[in-house]
């Protein structure tokens, strides 16, 4: 069996109305990826509680993110058909599929 890749997320908050601003992946041969998520103007949820936690700001993530589409295509290209495990709140995986699957 093959190693799985391994997928975290920092979300804008908790629970519903919250969205993936970074992901990051490291794969089985010890590479990493990551990148900042910068949210489209209609995803406006955002948690100060959250942020006290991972770090990131938006203005952060407005000057240094990539669009959901540019982070969906990279994540598409480099996981193809592997194996992933992540752990991840339901909400956070429902984000991150709706992110992946319709990146607008």
């Amino acid at each position: 069996m093959d190693v799985p890749a391994i997928i975290d997320l920092e979300a804008s908050g908790f629970g519903r109305g919250s969205y993936p601003i970074e992901v990051g992946v490291a794969l089985a041969d010890g590479s990493v990826f990551s990148e900042l998520i910068r949210p489209p103007e209609h995803w406006v949820h955002w948690s100060e509680d959250a942020e006290a936690i991972h770090g990131i700001t938006r203005p952060q993530l407005m000057e240094h993110g990539k669009t959901p589409r540019e982070v969906a295509m990279q994540l598409n290209d480099l996981l193809k058909v592997r194996f992933c495990l992540a752990m991840l709140g339901a909400l956070t995986a429902l984000g991150l599929a709706a992110c992946l699957m319709r990146p607008d």
